[in-house]
């Protein structure tokens, strides 16, 4: 009887812990970051660097329905974003450096993965969000929205 405890024992920590350590692997800092537009708050993955830009939401198979990546960039500039290596549909917002949507964009998964079509910014953005698809028209996101950043690293 106690080898069979031992193993639901051994069963049910081992659930335990496949449930909770990838929550566990986020920072407090990582938690907290939030990207807020007409109330509706998406928690972000900040990138900074460019290797983090360059790799963005690439090979991730799923995203949760409030949950995205942030973008920062080092000045405004008109931006082109694209899906190379994406899985999943993801909508684009183009951020300007006064915090309003500039371009809102819904980019498709493409067969190849290679990215091949540029969603572009049309005006210079400093950020840009990306979000599941249909994110933004589901919360009624549209160009012209503030956005509020909590927990966000500065641009300067």
């Amino acid at each position: 009887m106690s080898r069979y405890l031992a193993t639901v024992c051994t069963v049910v920590l081992f659930g335990v812990l496949v449930f909770f350590l990838p929550a566990c692997r986020k920072t407090p800092q990582q938690i907290s970051q939030r990207v807020i537009i007409n109330g509706i708050t998406w928690y972000v993955d900040v990138a900074i660097t460019p290797v983090q830009i360059h790799q963005g939401l690439s090979g991730r198979r799923e995203l949760g329905s409030n949950v995205g990546m942030l973008f920062i960039f080092d000045r405004p500039r008109i931006l082109d974003f694209w899906m190379q290596g994406c899985l999943i549909p993801l909508d684009v917002a183009f951020i300007s450096d006064q915090r309003r949507i500039v371009s809102i964009h819904t980019m498709h998964v493409e067969k190849d993965l290679k990215g091949k079509t540029l969603y572009n910014s049309k005006v210079p953005a400093l950020y840009t969000l990306e979000v599941s698809a249909g994110s933004f028209a589901r919360s009624g996101v549209k160009v012209g929205d503030e956005v509020c950043f909590v927990g966000i690293p500065s641009s300067d």
